[in-house]
């Protein structure tokens, strides 16, 4: 407990004697000082315990780090998209942006939006398409598309 500071640590370094007792139990009839070696096998499976535990917190670290460098770089990335598609929605006409504005964003069907700008409903169904066909084309042409569809598979 001296050198672990750690109880489930000491746990693990008293059975870890034991199991090396055990493996050497033909050999203990040549050792001359039962206490000293006991003590020696302590302290070389104390120091063990505690190179896995400094090598397990640098592996935790390291995964830490990734993690933190995964999430701000999916934040970069989530940013780069909004703002290609915000820019393919700007790009659109007055009509098409609305029309798309009221499928996507208010989450009207084409009937219901058709009903209310007094269009058709195929000339509405046709805008959106147009609308998303711009989204696609502008996602594209920056690789975001394939990433994206790569990601989803």
């Amino acid at each position: 407990m001296k050198i672990l500071k750690n109880e489930y640590a000491r746990q693990e370094v008293v059975q870890e004697v034991f199991i090396k007792v055990w493996l050497h139990r033909d050999k203990l009839g040549a050792v001359e000082n039962m206490g000293a070696w006991l003590r020696k096998i302590t302290v070389n499976q104390s120091l063990l315990a505690l190179q896995r535990h400094v090598a397990e917190d640098k592996r935790l670290e390291v995964i830490q780090l990734w993690r933190d460098s995964q999430e701000n770089a999916s934040h970069l990335e989530l940013k780069e998209i909004q703002r290609l598609v915000n820019q393919a929605i700007n790009s659109l006409s007055p009509q098409r942006k609305t029309i798309y504005r009221m499928n996507r964003v208010e989450g009207k069907t084409t009937l219901q939006i058709a009903g209310e700008l007094q269009l058709s409903h195929g000339y509405v169904r046709n805008a959106l398409s147009a609308a998303l066909a711009v989204i696609r084309e502008r996602l594209t042409e920056s690789g975001w598309l394939l990433l994206i569809f790569s990601l989803s598979l």
